[in-house]
This record gives structure tokens, sequence and C-alpha cells, in this order.
């Protein structure tokens, strides 16, 4: 992004953020959806959990489990912001040139 910083308009700056912004906002929820809906067969196999947090057994014992916990989508946004930072911030690794093969 450096190079970009140096190069080029304001104008086109700001479109490349929002696309790699944007990139990233899907990237995150392409994985929640891969991910599945959070459920949990206790009552008919305790041994085969999926996904279960273990706040959420807490939850459930106290009677708040159908509650909404999780991020907020304010939340994903401020993590979204802090990937592209993380992105434009990291320095560049050196590639790996291999000179054999195994």
């Amino acid at each position: 992004m450096a190079w970009i910083f140096q190069h080029w308009d304001e104008e086109y700056i700001t479109n490349a953020e929002q696309i790699i912004k944007t990139t990233m906002l899907e990237y995150h929820e392409r994985i929640k959806e891969r991910a599945g809906p959070i459920t949990s067969s206790t009552t008919t196999n305790p041994t085969h959990l999926t996904q279960v947090p273990a706040y959420m057994f807490l939850a459930k014992q106290y009677g708040l489990d159908d509650m909404e916990l999780g991020a907020s989508e304010d939340v994903e946004t401020q993590m979204v912001e802090q990937e592209y930072q993380d992105y434009i911030t990291a320095s560049i690794s050196v590639p790996v040139i291999r000179t054999h093969s195994l």
C-alpha cells in the first residue's frame, strides 16, 4: 500500500481501501457461514458437541440460552478496520526461493 499512497491520486486510494475492506468483510462473513450454526447435541449424545463455546453451557444453566451472544456489527467493522491497519502496516516478507526439490 505504501507504493499506492505515493503514486495514486486520493480518489483511487480511497476506492482501493474500500475494495480491500469490503473484501475482508465478505471473507469474515464466509467464514461465519462455513462454521454453520452453533448447536449442541447434549440431550442426545453429550460426547458429540459441535462448536459450542464454553460460556454457552453456563448461559443455558441460567436460562440465558436464547440470548444473542457474539460480535455485533460494530465490533465486526472494528475487527475489519484493525485487520486492514495490520495489512497496510505489516512489513513485506521476502519470498523463499528453493534451490532443490525434496
